[in-house]
């Protein structure tokens, strides 16, 4: 059976950096000189020299203009106010409301590209974007604005604190900018705050210029990686965890990058290190269980992905890649109840529905359930053209043969050069004649 594998990514998604000077052409030039950025880079200009290592197109001072007009207009509405908590709700309606953003929360398998929202050019660009993209830029008009405002960092999080010293307030990006205090966002993100975790500095912890600078640069590693510039990505990765070594996130990301190419031992490895730093990083157990899989260590595997179901039950990727592992082990109804469980929480879950119904079709002979989730596949996400063949199959098992030969005639022609050219072509023909008899 041809089952389609996903890795989820990382909850708000921290992840990247590239700093140095404001010309890009010099920031890779300097991109080995870590040290330089944390201690002389401006933020605004990092997280545009980052994106535009990216997207080389971008305009860097056309940007710079559009964040410097923005502050221009905010001055004097904020320099009106005396309290702390009016300067707050000025800067939250002009980036929540009166751009009506669209802002992620931390339920990352909604996002088609978390990566891409991180960035501070996508977010001026359509005012959408994840708790990094929204926190780099309300950062960035804080210091513009001087408002006493700090990042801070959990495990797969940033939001915004203000902190005068006798006003403290957090400012939430992903609930337009609302109070969220640390232990609602500690259930949230499913994690447990110990006097431990804040002795470490992991958890809600003030963080540093180049902390964010790090989270910036992983990102934007992820990125490239989709890209194809495995190289570059893991250099990214490499840069951000030198910027920020309490940082998991890096560790993580450069895990699932390292698993891309098949070095399951080096990615197992960086998986450890993320859950020494973060011990419920849901991401990261999903990481070491899919190392472990591709080291044919099933048992552990399963182990790893149980153990992120139990931090976070609604982590849908866990049962997804569950439900995988299980059907090459060859048990079936496991199999299918963590496909089931996986649409249950995400019914959104193309590839889940996929593989659920290809064990309906081949080992449950339940060709009606199968064409359901096929509908279901092909409605959510019509790029996986295998979509075609397995449910012309189905239509034949249902005796269908019209609805089948437009399904297999449909697979032949996106996909010319498949090797499935010549099977389709004679399941065709005994369909024919059949017909014929």
């Amino acid at each position: 059976m041809n089952i389609l594998f996903i890795l989820g990514f990382t909850a708000c998604i921290l992840t990247s950096n590239r700093v140095f000077a404001l010309d890009p052409k010099t920031a890779f030039e300097h991109a080995n000189s870590i040290s330089d950025v944390s201690v002389n880079m401006d933020l605004l200009d990092a997280s545009l020299v980052i994106a535009n290592a990216v997207h080389p197109e971008i305009d860097i001072s056309a940007y710079k203009k559009m964040v410097s007009q923005l502050a221009l207009q905010l001055r004097p509405l904020v320099d009106a106010e005396k309290l702390p908590e009016k300067k707050i709700d000025v800067l939250n309606k002009a980036l929540f409301k009166e751009h009506h953003s669209v802002v992620n929360h931390l339920n990352l398998e909604e996002m088609k590209n978390p990566e891409e929202e991180s960035l501070l050019n996508h977010v001026l660009d359509s005012w959408a974007g994840n708790c990094l993209g929204f926190t780099t830029l309300y950062l960035i008009l804080g210091d513009a604005l001087k408002l006493p405002v700090v990042p801070i960092l959990a495990p797969g999080h940033i939001f915004v604190r203000y902190d005068n010293g006798s006003f403290k307030r957090n400012i939430e990006t992903t609930a337009m900018g609302s109070n969220l205090s640390e232990e609602k966002m500690a259930k949230q993100l499913r994690i447990t705050l110990t006097p431990e975790h804040r002795m470490l500095g992991t958890y809600f912890h003030v963080a540093s210029k180049s902390d964010v600078i790090s989270s910036i640069y992983a990102n934007a590693g992820l990125l490239l990686a989709r890209q194809g510039n495995i190289e570059e990505a893991l250099r990214f990765f490499d840069n951000a965890q030198k910027l920020n070594t309490k940082s998991g996130e890096a560790h993580i990301d450069r895990a699932l990058v390292l698993i891309t190419t098949k070095h399951f031992q080096e990615a197992l490895k960086e998986s450890e290190i993320a859950l020494e730093l973060y011990p419920e990083a849901t991401q990261a157990y999903l990481n070491e269980g899919v190392c472990l899989k591709g080291l044919k260590r099933p048992d552990e595997a399963i182990q790893a992905y149980k153990k992120a179901i139990r931090i976070k039950p609604s982590f849908s990727p866990a049962y997804y890649n569950l439900a995988n592992l299980y059907d090459e082990l060859g048990k079936t109804n496991d199999a299918i109840f963590n496909y089931s469980k996986a649409i249950e929480l995400n019914p959104s879950y193309a590839k889940a529905y996929y593989n659920r119904a290809a064990l309906y079709l081949e080992e449950k002979n339940t060709p009606q359930k199968a064409l359901s989730d096929l509908n279901a596949s092909l409605k959510l996400d019509d790029s996986n053209h295998e979509v075609y063949f397995v449910r012309g199959l189905t239509y034949q098992a249902l005796n269908n043969f019209t609805a089948a030969k437009l399904d297999f005639t449909k697979y032949m022609e996106i996909e010319p050069q498949s090797a499935m050219q010549k099977n389709v072509k004679a399941i065709i023909e005994k369909m024919n004649e059949q017909t014929q008899k």
